[in-house]
């Protein structure tokens, strides 16, 4: 059968240990992460059984797991009316555990891991993720490599999976005083220590005189509010999130950005809150987050994304060339504010950079803008494509796309890039 480990809630802060764990698992999933499958369960206390020669504890302090002790467990998790006992359980992950990775380094061991762990992208942009539901315990504690051999002959692959969310959307859990700075500071940051002492504690910080929010100990001090997307913090420094950079975190930003309204309405259906207004309160604070994320992280980088090729209208010769604008499709530019504008160049020969008369757009609802490519017989074209946070907007940069002239004659994509600078290509 299946096999899966179950959470209870802490008694100091009902349904949150078990919603944190779904979310998380959730999020990173949904974002391209290997995750292991977390749900919300309730079960009956009278309907569990204890497996012959089962064992409570760890190490020598093991002792025999008895009706009399699986109670004294079961009675610290959180029950509704009915008895039923809310828990969380997460399935086993498939293969074999070798123990968990880190932000940093390569394993010698393993042949597939070749690019240091704090240059992937992958590992950088998940500060923007983290930060969205405030997963700010990203130890290496909290992930696990497993060698997965579907085959059983020793040819298989290690898989990286993140898991153990317990921390996120508001725990209460630390000393006195500790919560309200989670996510703002480190464990310890000497700047921040420096600051405070030299000020005698005058410098304002956003963990001071807070309160709980409306949905009180099931968010503890999870807010938009106070939320920064730059001045986010783990709870200790990461290898990945210092080398972090600009084009990482719209990287990351670009996974948020997928998980829309509707993702995060179905997410907190499926935690089964009992208090509506909390829920709500929750589904309101992961979508102000989101768009304080989206608004910082999609300013300096292009959000166009998406580049595709379509045939001209009624079969014409007129090919269009067109993007996906996710600042209009998260809703954080209205469309009809957001101007758009064009470069191009043709590129001959030993990289001869020729300056092309800007492509006429098209706009296409929902959220996609067009460059109407002329005829020509240019063997690389380069197109920039940008859209300004309104007139005169002069920080906008460009999402440039590379076509090439394929075999059969026509035009087709080669790559996408989102330059720092407004300089041509070439230079």
């Amino acid at each position: 059968g299946r096999r899966f480990v179950v959470k209870l809630d802490e008694p100091s802060q009902p349904e949150h240990a078990t919603s944190a764990d779904v979310i998380g698992a959730t999020v990173y999933w949904a974002a391209g992460y290997h995750t292991p499958c977390n749900r919300i369960a309730f079960f009956q206390p009278d309907a569990l059984e204890i497996a012959e020669g089962a064992m409570a504890g760890k190490g020598a302090e093991q002792e025999p797991l008895t009706r009399a002790l699986l109670q004294e467990i079961v009675a610290l998790g959180h029950a509704r009316a009915d008895g039923a006992v809310r828990a969380m359980a997460s399935r086993y992950l498939p293969g074999e555990p070798l123990g968990p990775w880190r932000y940093e380094g390569m394993r010698e061991d393993d042949p597939n891991d070749v690019v240091p762990h704090e240059d992937r992208r992958e590992l950088r942009g998940s500060y923007v993720v983290a930060s969205w539901i405030d997963h700010w315990d990203t130890r290496s504690s909290n992930t696990l490599r497993m060698w997965i051999d579907p085959d059983g002959d020793g040819r298989g692959h290690v898989r990286h999976n993140f898991l153990d969310w317990g921390d996120v959307i508001g725990t209460d859990a630390g000393p006195l005083g500790i919560p309200p700075r989670r996510g703002h500071t480190y464990n310890f940051h000497p700047g921040h220590v420096f600051t405070d002492f030299v000020t005698l504690g005058a410098m304002p910080r956003p963990w001071r005189h807070v309160e709980r929010g409306p949905a009180g100990e099931l968010l503890g001090y999870f807010d938009a509010e106070r939320f920064d997307p730059e001045e986010w913090y783990p709870s200790v420094l990461n290898p990945a999130f210092q080398r972090a950079t600009e084009r990482d975190m719209a990287w990351g930003a670009r996974r948020v950005a997928a998980m829309g309204p509707a993702f995060v309405a179905a997410l907190v259906a499926s935690l089964q809150l009992a208090d509506p207004g909390a829920a709500a309160e929750l589904e309101r604070v992961l979508l102000a987050r989101r768009e304080k994320i989206l608004k910082r992280w999609f300013r300096r980088l292009s959000p166009l994304t998406e580049p595709r090729l379509e045939a001209g209208a009624g079969g014409s010769g007129t090919a269009r060339l067109c993007l996906r604008d996710l600042a209009v499709a998260t809703g954080i530019v209205e469309w009809d504010a957001r101007p758009y504008w064009t470069r191009a160049w043709r590129v001959e020969g030993e990289r001869r950079v020729e300056a092309l008369e800007p492509f006429p757009l098209r706009r296409r609802a929902p959220d996609r803008v067009c460059a109407l490519l002329p005829e020509t017989d240019a063997g690389y074209l380069i197109v920039d494509l940008t859209g300004q946070y309104g007139e005169g907007d002069r920080a906008a940069r460009p999402a440039r796309v590379h076509l090439a002239r394929a075999e059969g004659g026509g035009l087709q994509i080669v790559g996408l890039e989102r330059p720092y600078e407004l300089t041509p290509p070439g230079r």
